[in-house]
């Protein structure tokens, strides 16, 4: 068996992270493990395991032949017998699926608001989807969207997970007092929700720093963002730090994780956050509910002075801060490290 990940970037986000993840732990497990980012390359082409075999066709259009024959001719070389597609990648995989029958085409979803959409909005994947020999899904309403308005005969829902090796049981970064945000600036990460709940709690604790980590395209959104910044006057408190390489160094030096979020599959990030050991706070958006459990503190959408009231509990109760983010990570190590999901995932692939 050899599995090629199918990605159209290598930019800091979920579904990329999981890309890399799925390629990394899949070696010396089957014959073969390949990625290929069609249109960028990125920050987490470095974490990339060298013995993965890697491709970049710089894909440039839909209907760009050059880049399609270039890795159809990879897929024949290297006797691809399994592509895993993520997102918007499925219609690049199913055209190959259609020139190279054989393959066996997964494809990964991962947006978390589809469950809030009609198929009719979503034409060209119903089509696709008559060639998927399998769906997998970051959660159950994904799952059950699926099932209802796509062809593929298979669905099963495939938790996201954290490569053991991110774990980090015994922290010695020095701890800053600072609540981290692993986030790219879009709506549906709703920022200004937990901008609004931040000046809450400078009125007490000034002292604290909000860190927004994660990609800044400098567009509408982001201006609003940095507006309301300066007109709160909170230019000394919150840091808009872009993507990091080393964002598993932030995580260890920051003291609380939070996600304010309308909408979201099972973000990635907060399962990084639990990784690092730190106490969650996040609104109940997709499935970070299920995932936070009864370890961190879960709120309602859009509901900034609740929010401000949760970060607050773990601001001023350091001992319960430290309690909590100690079994966030024993809980999420215990069921959504890789360990737990690689077995599943070759079943998948076997059948």
């Amino acid at each position: 068996m050899k599995v090629l990940q199918l990605i159209d970037s290598l930019q800091a986000g979920g579904a990329e992270r999981v890309a890399v993840n799925t390629a990394n732990i899949l070696l010396g497990q089957i014959e073969g493990s390949y990625l290929c980012t069609t249109r960028l390359e990125g920050p987490l082409k470095k974490e990339v395991d060298a013995q993965v075999g890697y491709l970049f066709v710089n894909k440039q259009t839909t209907f760009d032949t050059k880049a399609f024959k270039q890795l159809l001719s990879f897929i024949k070389k290297e006797k691809i017998t399994h592509i895993h597609a993520h997102g918007t990648s499925f219609f690049l995989a199913t055209l190959l699926k259609m020139r190279h029958p054989s393959l066996k085409l997964i494809w990964h979803e991962h947006h978390g608001r589809r469950a809030e959409m009609k198929a009719k909005d979503h034409k060209m994947l119903v089509v696709s989807s008559y060639f998927f020999n399998q769906i997998l899904t970051v959660n159950n309403t994904l799952k059950d969207w699926c099932v209802k308005n796509l062809k593929a005969k298979h669905v099963e829902y495939l938790p996201n997970f954290v490569p053991d090796s991110l774990f980090k049981f015994e922290n010695n970064t020095q701890k800053e007092l600072a609540i981290v945000c692993l986030a790219n600036l879009k709506p549906p990460k709703d920022h200004l929700n937990l901008l609004q709940a931040f000046v809450t709690i400078q009125q007490s604790h000034p002292e604290w720093k909000l860190w927004l980590i994660g990609k800044d395209e400098n567009d509408t959104y982001s201006k609003k963002l940095k507006d309301f910044v300066k007109k709160r006057d909170l230019l000394q408190s919150v840091e808009f730090m872009g993507v990091q390489e080393e964002t598993s160094y932030y995580l260890r030096k920051a003291s609380i994780g939070v996600l304010s979020s309308k909408t979201e599959g099972l973000p990635m990030a907060l399962l990084e956050y639990a990784a690092a050991g730190l106490p969650v706070v996040v609104t109940e958006a997709g499935y970070c509910k299920t995932v936070v459990a009864s370890y961190g503190k879960v709120v309602s959408i859009s509901q900034s002075k609740i929010l401000a009231k949760e970060l607050l509990f773990y601001i001023e109760n350091e001992t319960k801060r430290n309690q909590d983010g100690k079994a966030f990570q024993n809980h999420i190590y215990n069921t959504y490290s890789s360990k737990n999901s690689l077995n599943h995932l070759l079943n998948i692939y076997n059948q």
